[in-house]
């Protein structure tokens, strides 16, 4: 047993550590750089990801609708249930004006299923066509509420607002981002990189006040790499002037927006106010936009 211990042990011994035993097998901690890591193949946030739906948002919608489903039963004195006039009518115009189907011969048993396909072999947009049709005959309103969570949940690319969907980001954030994030592995600008990455896991998680953190200190690192200076951003930006034609506006404006992260308590200091931040999922979202398109101005320019 000692033997085994010492092999694994000696194991990429400077790479990681024993975390403790777990089920007859010892666990170590894994400290490598992961795939991703290592060739810079990060994904941008589940929010910039317009068009792509997660399964487990499915998921969760389709329980949503088994339980409208329920709300317009009726079960009788013998145990058995059939479709309200309401629910008959609900199913009827989804099957033939949503789905383009003839009437079922047997609405309250295939209702269940063509609401089951609808939502797990539909492609985005009509997903979404078809549950617009539910949250806005669901007179109970809870139709939409779940699918309102299940969105936020998921951190899908967009909202339920009077129980329409609407983008909660837009196709020039995600590129800006994808563009930074390439640039800046290219050009050695790791520091960038690494702050962009967790700026896109934090937003990912929904942890938004990190998010913009690491938004503007890659925007810092960027400058810091550009100019071989130290100093808070002001300064650096200040340094990047002198060495090189920078729009006054350009450097006030990154400033400003510096000077609002100290503002809003939390944002750069999470460990001395760990909850006292208060940013919006749609700050996170315009500032790793914003950065990111900042970034790749300041890096294309360098090299041109």
């Amino acid at each position: 047993m000692d033997q085994i211990q010492g092999r694994v042990q000696n194991f990429g011994t400077n790479k990681g550590r024993l975390a403790g035993m777990q089920g007859g097998f010892y666990i170590k901690e894994y400290t490598m750089q992961r795939f991703t890591e290592r060739t810079g193949l990060i994904e941008k946030p589940q929010q910039l990801k317009l068009g792509e739906i997660p399964d487990g948002f499915r998921n969760i919608v389709h329980l949503s609708m088994i339980e409208a489903l329920e709300h317009v039963r009726l079960y009788g004195s013998m145990g058995g249930y059939y479709l309200s006039p309401e629910g008959k009518e609900l199913f009827r115009d989804f099957t033939v004006i949503e789905l383009g189907k003839p009437v079922a011969k047997n609405m309250k048993y295939e209702a269940a299923e063509r609401i089951a396909n609808s939502i797990h072999l539909s492609a985005f947009p009509k997903l979404f066509d078809y549950l617009e049709y539910f949250m806005e005959r669901d007179t109970s309103g809870r139709c939409a509420d779940r699918i309102a969570t299940a969105c936020v949940k998921h951190a899908v690319a967009y909202r339920v607002r009077n129980r329409h969907f609407i983008a909660i980001g837009n196709n020039e954030q995600a590129e800006a981002f994808e563009s930074a994030f390439e640039i800046t592995r290219n050009s050695s600008a790791n520091g960038a990189s690494a702050h962009l990455e967790q700026a896109a896991r934090a937003l990912a998680q929904q942890k938004y006040a990190d998010s913009v953190r690491e938004s503007i200190s890659a925007v810092k690192s960027t400058v810091r790499f550009l100019t071989g200076s130290s100093g808070t951003l002001g300064e650096l930006l200040s340094s990047l002037k002198k060495k090189k034609a920078l729009h006054p506006a350009l450097a006030n404006s990154f400033s400003k927006m510096y000077g609002y992260t100290s503002d809003v308590d939390g944002i750069r200091h999470s460990l001395i106010h760990e909850d006292t931040a208060s940013v919006s999922e749609a700050e996170a979202l315009y500032m790793i936009g914003a950065c990111s398109s900042f970034i790749s101005y300041l890096l294309t320019t360098e090299a041109s």
